[in-house]
C-alpha cells in the first residue's frame, strides 16, 4: 500500500466524519427504546433511540439510524450485534457492556459513532466500517478474542489485559489513528495489515509484530518493540521532512523480518538515500543495506537527483 493511498484513507474519514455531524443534527425520528429479549432483533429506519440488549442476537440494517443513546447490555449473556448502518450516543457509550456478548461487528459501511466501553466479557470485535470513539475496558472487563480490523477506528483503545489486533490485507490496511493504544502487550498477529497513527503504551511490557505494519508519520512505543523473522516494517516516504519514524522507549529488536521504504516518488527517494547514508554509515552502519535494499526495490528506469 502506498503513501498516496493511505493519504486517500485518511481524506475519506474527513469526509465520512463531516457527513456524520450533518447527520447527527438531523436526530433519529422518534425517541423509543427497543427491549431485546426471547427472539432476534432487526432494526432497519431510524425509529429507536437505545436498545436494551438482554438476549438473543442483533442485526442493523444500511437503512438503520439509532441513537442518540446506543446499545447498552446490563448484565445479560447476549449474542452479536451485526451493524450495517449507523449507531451513535451524543454523551454515553455508544456501545455499553456490563454482561457477556458473543461478538460486535461493524461491517463494511457501517459507522459506531461513539465509544465502546466493557466492564464484562466481549468475545470479539470486528470492525470492517468506521468506529469513531474509544474502545475502554475498565476493571474485569475482557477483549478475550483479537480485535480484528480491516477499516478505521478512530480513538483510543484501552485494555487492562494483552491485546491481539489482526485483519487487513496488502491491498486494504486497516487504519489505527488518532488515540492511544494501551495494553500489557500488544501482538500484530500474521494475519494483521496495519497502518498504525496511534502510539502504544504497554509500559514494560512489549509489542510484537509478526504481521504488517505501516507508519506515515512519527509514532513513539512506551515500552519494548520485537519484530519477528516473518514481519514487516513499511516506512512510508511523502518527503525528505514526511516520513514514517518509530520511536521505542525500551528495546527494540529488528533483526527480524524485514523493513521497506514506500514512496510515491522514486526521485525524492534518491535524495533522500543520498542525505541519509552518510549519517548511517557513521551512526547506525547496520541500518545502512536496510536502506540500500529498499532503494533498490525503487529504482525502476533512469531517476535523476
Amino acid at each position: 500500500m502506498t503513501v498516496k493511498s493511505s493519504l486517500l484513507i485518511q481524506s475519506s474519514a474527513l469526509a465520512l466524519n463531516a457527513a456524520i455531524v450533518s447527520f447527527l443534527a438531523a436526530g433519529p425520528v422518534n425517541a423509543q427504546t427497543l427491549t431485546v429479549n426471547g427472539s432476534d432483533q432487526t432494526i432497519s429506519d431510524s425509529s429507536y433511540s437505545a436498545v436494551n440488549w438482554q438476549s438473543n442476537n442483533v442485526t442493523l440494517t444500511s437503512n438503520a439510524f439509532l441513537g442518540p443513546t446506543g446499545i447498552y447490555n446490563n448484565g445479560n449473556s447476549v449474542g452479536t450485534l451485526a451493524n450495517n448502518g449507523f449507531i451513535y450516543a451524543s454523551s454515553n457509550g455508544a456501545i455499553a457492556n456490563t454482561g457477556t456478548i458473543t461478538a460486535i461487528s461493524n461491517n463494511v459501511g457501517a459507522t459506531i459513532q461513539g465509544s465502546i466501553t466493557n466492564t464484562g466479557t466481549i468475545t470479539s470485535i470486528i470492525n470492517a466500517g468506521n468506529i469513531s470513539g474509544n474502545i475502554t475496558n475498565t476493571g474485569i472487563g475482557t477483549i478475550l478474542g483479537p480485535l480484528t480490523n480491516s477499516g478505521n477506528i478512530e480513538g483510543s483503545i484501552a485494555v487492562n489485559q494483552n491485546l491481539t489486533i489482526t485483519g487487513g490485507n496488502s491491498s486494504t490496511l486497516g487504519t489505527l489513528t488518532s488515540g492511544l493504544i494501551t495494553a500489557h502487550n500488544l501482538i500484530f498477529d500474521s494475519g494483521a495489515y496495519q497502518l498504525l497513527q496511534d502510539n502504544i503504551n504497554v509500559g514494560a511490557g512489549t509489542v510484537t509484530n509478526n504481521g504488517v505494519l505501516q507508519l506515515n508519520s512519527s509514532q513513539t512505543i512506551t515500552g519494548n518493540y520485537v519484530q519477528s523473522t516473518l514481519a514487516t516494517l513499511n516506512i512510508g516516504v511523502a518527503n525528505s521532512n514526511s516520513y514514517g519514524d518509530l520511536i521505542v522507549s525500551g528495546n527494540a529488536d529488528l533483526i527480524g523480518g524485514s523493513i521497506s521504504i514506500l514512496s510515491t516518488d522514486s526521485t525524492k527517494l534518491l535524495r533522500l538515500y543520498k542525505k541519509l547514508a552518510p549519517l548511517l554509515i557513521r551512526a547506525l552502519p547496520w541500518a545502512l543495506p536496510v536502506l540500500q535494499q529498499a532503494f533498490l526495490q525503487y529504482q525502476v528506469g533512469a531517476m535523476k537527483t
